[in-house]
């Protein structure tokens, strides 16, 4: 089984909640960012979430409407860096809607 890490801003919540659910109904193991968790800084955030990209197969990438945070754009460098596959919610392949 492939592990997908979804990314994206949180502003984006409820269409994360949605991609998880049907990426999981396709048979991915999928891996969500730590929401409403406040114990620790956002660095330590970070650190957690490069952890979850570097045992996953690929990130998934919600842009509604094409939008990418900072947040969200060095994950994404963080996974171009560790060779894995971005998949683009605005424009992917695999039938998430």
């Amino acid at each position: 089984m492939k592990i997908i890490t979804i990314c994206g801003s949180y502003k984006f919540k409820s269409t994360m909640i949605e991609v998880y659910r049907q990426l999981t109904d396709l048979g991915y193991i999928v891996l969500f960012p730590a929401m409403g968790c406040t114990e620790h800084d956002k660095e330590w955030y970070l650190r957690l979430h490069f952890e979850k990209i570097a045992i996953s197969d690929a990130i998934f990438v919600v842009d509604v409407n094409k939008y990418v945070g900072e947040s969200t754009r060095i994950e994404i460098d963080k996974a171009i860096e560790l060779q894995k596959l971005v998949i683009y919610y605005s424009r992917n392949k695999l039938g998430v809607v």
